[in-house]
């Protein structure tokens, strides 16, 4: 039945700025960036007259996330930043080849981390969070 996992999916407030960050400065490539506001998406999403911008993107190990902006009337981007462990809040791991070195590309490109990279209580990666620009968690894994 199960095949694999095909996306991740985050809400952003702000298309734009999101894409810039995933693009320019993670390094993901763009796939597809469209609209749609049809009645079989608003039926998907639980929606009346919202009308979607997405933009699926790939990291260079062909993993793919998708962005998600929705306009309309009553849309909301309240969110509680403040726990990694809140009922609700997510987060996506990416994989690199040197936590040290991108960590410093991090600092160096003024990315929010919530620490330096550690070595994970199993010993087999060094670990950090980023912040995304809607404050999604981005777990930065070096499996060594």
């Amino acid at each position: 039945m199960l095949l694999g996992i095909r996306h991740a999916g985050l809400i952003v407030s702000d298309m734009e700025r999101s894409v810039n960050f995933y693009v320019n400065k993670i390094g993901f490539q763009v796939l597809q960036d469209f609209w749609d506001g049809s009645e079989g998406i608003n039926n998907l999403a639980g929606t009346k007259d919202m009308n979607v911008h997405m933009v699926k993107m790939k990291s260079p190990d062909g993993s793919v996330i998708e962005l998600l902006k929705y306009h309309g009337d009553g849309v909301s981007y309240s969110r509680n930043y403040e726990q990694l462990y809140s009922v609700g809040e997510a987060h996506i791991a990416i994989q690199v080849k040197n936590a040290r070195d991108f960590y410093e590309h991090c600092i160096n490109n003024e990315i929010e981390t919530l620490s330096e990279p550690i070595r994970s209580n199993e010993g087999i990666a060094n670990v950090f969070f980023i912040f995304d620009p809607d404050k999604y968690r981005v777990e930065v894994v070096e499996i060594i």
